[in-house]
């Protein structure tokens, strides 16, 4: 039959396939039904469709992620992430996004809650006991407009999302807690960063009052229109060391076959 490889540069991923840790899900993507070339290049459109808005990075990573181009509302994690919440001490951190807002973990009552590589992102003028521009009386002042019933709706909800932001980033600082000890993740690799922090935030969960979570990380830089033998390797590189790190930390929490890993890419 047919023989398939790992890239050369996926050592750390090829060690985990050979111990039965990893897998390969072959003919998986945005694709509406199976076309050979002679499909795709014909216009029996009817018949044999291509994905929407094809060839457009933007929304084939929509698709990848809700099914549906960019502009989509609700993900396919997020709708995941709906099912959980009930069992969730805490629903806003069942799903959490160490890489931007993502539309994939957008469900109808799920929320995407956003931290960076370093923990919470905190609204530091509104912070308790803190200073902007060496004033302490303006951070009062914030946190007692916030705290202020308004007449006006939107007014309203903005200051309870505000406050609910405040909450969450203290709750999620006060769960990471700790650092890992250092060298556990590659240095200089944006994803094992993104990683890192997710387990730091699984290890925290009972803080945080999470059963079931879904997390979303991601690393640039594919589009590669030249170099593409120099410089594609050293991205795969990334993944993999990246994923084979966050699966030892896994392990060594006793979570190895407790959380599921798996990428998409368009």
């Amino acid at each position: 039959g047919r023989e398939y490889a790992l890239h050369p540069s996926m050592t750390a991923m090829a060690r985990l396939f050979g111990a039965g840790q990893a897998a390969v899900l072959l003919n998986v993507g945005p694709l509406v039904v199976p076309l050979t070339r002679a499909q795709y290049a014909g216009v029996n459109r009817s018949t044999y469709p291509v994905p929407p808005k094809l060839f457009s990075h933007n929304d084939q990573q929509s698709v990848w992620q809700a099914s549906s181009p960019e502009g989509a509302t609700i993900g396919w994690g997020g709708n995941i992430a709906d099912e959980f919440l009930s069992s969730n001490g805490n629903a806003l951190f069942t799903c959490i996004s160490v890489s931007g807002n993502a539309v994939f973990l957008s469900g109808d009552n799920a929320l995407c809650y956003q931290v960076g590589t370093g923990g919470a992102v905190s609204i530091s003028p509104a912070r308790s006991g803190g200073s902007t521009f060496g004033s302490r009386k303006v951070n009062a002042a914030m946190a007692q407009l916030i705290q202020q019933a308004r007449s006006h709706t939107l007014e309203n909800e903005y200051n309870r999302v505000t406050a609910r932001s405040m909450g969450a980033a203290d709750t999620v600082n006060s769960a990471i807690g700790a650092a890992y000890a250092s060298g556990t993740f590659p240095a200089g690799n944006s994803l094992a960063d993104q990683l890192s922090m997710v387990a730091r935030l699984i290890r925290g969960r009972s803080t945080l009052g999470a059963k079931r979570q879904v997390f979303f990380v991601s690393l640039g830089g594919f589009d590669l229109h030249d170099n593409l033998i120099a410089n594609h390797g050293g991205l795969l590189g990334r993944v993999s060391d990246a994923m084979a790190a966050f699966q030892a930390q896994m392990d060594n929490m006793g979570l190895g076959n407790a959380v599921t890993q798996f990428t998409a890419s368009d």
